[in-house]
């Protein structure tokens, strides 16, 4: 079995990275439902685990909530504009 297009078939997800944004939990239960090997979720698992290691070490505490709130409009409204340009 295909573990990505599992993945995209049943979630949307079609990169690694966007396993990265998913809680523990979410990701338990996509792995379940697509059927992951167990040693495959361990590699995953792993992968996600050195990727919040990485990113708790070289983040930089610069992002304060008017930076979020602007960042949070910016998507909202790529969204909106996004959605639109389907429905035309």
């Amino acid at each position: 079995m295909d573990i990505k297009s599992e993945l995209t078939k049943r979630f949307g997800v079609n990169c690694f990275q966007t396993l990265l944004h998913v809680s523990d939990d979410m990701f338990n239960r996509m792995c379940l439902q697509c059927k992951v090997k167990d040693e495959d979720k361990r590699k995953m698992s792993a992968k996600r685990r050195e990727a919040k290691e990485t990113w708790a070490k070289t983040r930089k505490n610069e992002i304060d909530f008017p930076v979020l709130n602007s960042l949070a409009d910016r998507i909202v409204n790529e969204m909106f504009n996004h959605w639109d340009s389907e429905l035309k």
